[in-house]
């Protein structure tokens, strides 16, 4: 099975799946970084493969329903309040190095600041 979104593309083959990630070149090897800086605090998937200069890496899937097959499912039980808490608190731990990335409130500044200029 193969299917698509913007960024990425699924092939399936057989069980785990594989997840094709195409980055701007130079981009994939910090996120194999990330990955693997994350590995003993959540469950990530496994680098299968990586190119730097392609921006091209292949992860294996995990095993499981996701938090928003869930959410769209109504399935329950959904994560406990304290769990997630639980789960900010390990991944704020992990020591990444570089500045955080800008939210998406802040990303979002630059384009509404135009828009109220150009919209009456």
């Amino acid at each position: 099975m193969l299917t698509a979104a913007p960024g990425r593309v699924r092939i399936r083959i057989d069980q785990p799946a594989l997840f094709w990630k195409i980055l701007r070149p130079g981009r994939a090897a910090p996120l194999v970084h990330v990955h693997s800086a994350l590995k003993a605090t959540i469950p990530v998937p496994a680098c299968r493969f990586c190119d730097d200069d392609l921006g091209l890496v292949v992860l294996e899937g995990l095993r499981g329903d996701t938090l928003r097959s869930r959410l769209r499912r109504g399935s329950s039980p959904l994560l406990e309040p304290a769990a997630v808490v639980d789960l900010l608190d390990r991944l704020a731990a992990v020591a990444l190095g570089g500045a955080p990335a800008p939210t998406t409130a802040i990303k979002v500044r630059r384009p509404a600041r135009m828009l109220r200029a150009i919209l009456p």
